[in-house]
């Protein structure tokens, strides 16, 4: 995932750099956000559709065959540490002098939210069933892209404040 990450950052600045108007000083205003991020939504619609399949598989098992919810499971899997990885390179490109805190904090963040869905999904199962318990957690997460909008249109801009006032 490093290599892929680090060939589409290089891409997308070389991009930027032939776009810029040769003055040489094209890093302060350069697009970290999308450069870093723009895999995420890929990722996410990708796990939301894992997710929403696996559901439904287990809801209906007869008519499913078993390796549908085990192939979902695996794309789920993937897709969520593919997504940690894009966000913590983020983290650590954004705070690059506080590296270790910034990727504790992501941790932290997905422990305290696997805690809360752990505990909040068999209540959901029970009163909902499967497949609907898990489009509801598709359309959290869906959700929670908002938080990746706002800052793809905010980030650079916050980043260029907190650098101007040290």
């Amino acid at each position: 995932m490093g290599r892929m990450l680090d060939k589409d950052y290089r891409r997308i600045k070389a991009r930027y750099e032939s776009n810029a108007d040769g003055d040489g000083d094209s890093d302060g205003n350069f697009p970290l956000e999308k450069a870093r991020l723009h895999l995420v939504p890929f990722f996410a619609v990708l796990q939301c559709a894992s997710s929403a399949v696996f559901g439904w598989t287990i809801q209906y098992p007869r008519k499913v065959h078993m390796a549908v919810p085990i192939v979902s499971t695996f794309i789920t899997g993937w897709t969520a540490i593919a997504t940690q990885s894009v966000i913590m390179t983020y983290l650590v490109d954004v705070f690059h002098d506080r590296s270790a805190a910034a990727s504790a904090s992501l941790n932290l963040a997905r422990c305290l939210f696997a805690a809360a869905g752990t505990s909040s999904v068999m209540p959901m199962v029970n009163a909902l069933g499967v497949g609907l318990a898990f489009t509801v957690c598709v359309v959290a997460q869906l959700v929670a892209l908002l938080g990746l909008a706002v800052q793809w249109r905010f980030g650079a801009r916050w980043r260029s404040e907190v650098e101007r006032r040290r």
